[in-house]
């Protein structure tokens, strides 16, 4: 249970990241100069790399959330399994 503790915590901190890089990229995006906005708030890359990559990370995020369910999952039938047997 402890990797799966750890990539929970890793699943939520790419998900915030990813959401908070949409979001930034939103907003240089929206804004009234959007190249001097991204090279000032985004370094390198343009509104657009930033949203593709926080979308990515998102992708990663639900990813990694959906086998650490499995996980939970698992390691609850087995203990419910173990119960069982043990009081057979």
């Amino acid at each position: 249970m402890f990797y799966t503790k750890i990539a929970k915590i890793i699943s939520a901190l790419l998900f915030f990241i990813g959401i908070s890089r949409v979001l930034m990229g939103v907003f240089v995006l929206t804004s009234e100069n959007p190249k001097l906005q991204a090279a000032k708030y985004l370094g390198r890359h343009t509104s657009g790399e930033a949203i593709d990559k926080g979308l990515f990370y998102i992708f990663i995020a639900v990813s990694l959330g959906v086998l650490v369910e499995i996980s939970v999952t698992l390691h609850n039938a087995s203990k419910k399994d173990s119960k069982t047997e043990n009081s057979k």
